[in-house]
């Protein structure tokens, strides 16, 4: 059934919305947006095999370090807690953090020995957890010593771990 609007009633929203999406031509979605969108596919299964293939490889080639807050910064509630894995032979790592404080910017610091260097920057969504699960770690580092979450703002350190 087809509707006739007259000049003197007023359309209602949806009325409007289709008249709109009538009077449009058709156009084909771009070719660029069809390989962007196969290239987003294939970024988000690779990195979920990566992700994969770290935290299930055998516990003699993957380092888990547990990070915590430090003791006088412990908050009431939930502390903050992280968890790094790092594949030595590949030289790849994934962090995840659960129950940061506020919405605020952190950067992830590995240590080895006296060398230093930041990971990466990561922002914690609504219910307080993060993650930065791709990490190339420099070919040169052969162990961590240590991991730190700053908070970027105020350069306080949120959560530590060292290696066991």
């Amino acid at each position: 059934m087809t509707r006739t609007l007259s000049l003197d009633e007023e359309p209602d929203f949806d009325d409007v919305i289709v008249l709109l999406s009538l009077s449009a031509p058709a156009k084909p979605a771009p070719e660029s947006l069809g390989r962007r969108l196969k290239e987003r596919m294939e970024n988000s299964q690779h990195e979920s095999e990566w992700v994969f293939r770290i935290v299930s490889r055998p516990a003699d080639v993957v380092s888990v370090l547990d990070l915590k807050p430090p003791e006088g910064n412990r908050a009431r509630g939930e502390a903050p807690l992280g968890r790094f894995f790092w594949d030595r032979e590949r030289h790849r790592g994934s962090f995840f953090c659960w129950h940061l404080p506020s919405a605020r910017s952190y950067a992830l610091w590995i240590h080895s020995g006296n060398q230093h260097f930041r990971a990466g920057f990561l922002n914690r969504d609504p219910e307080g957890d993060g993650e930065l699960p791709f990490i190339e770690v420099p070919s040169g580092v052969e162990s961590i010593s240590a991991i730190t979450l700053l908070d970027v703002a105020t350069e306080e350190v949120v959560l530590s771990g060292t290696a066991r």
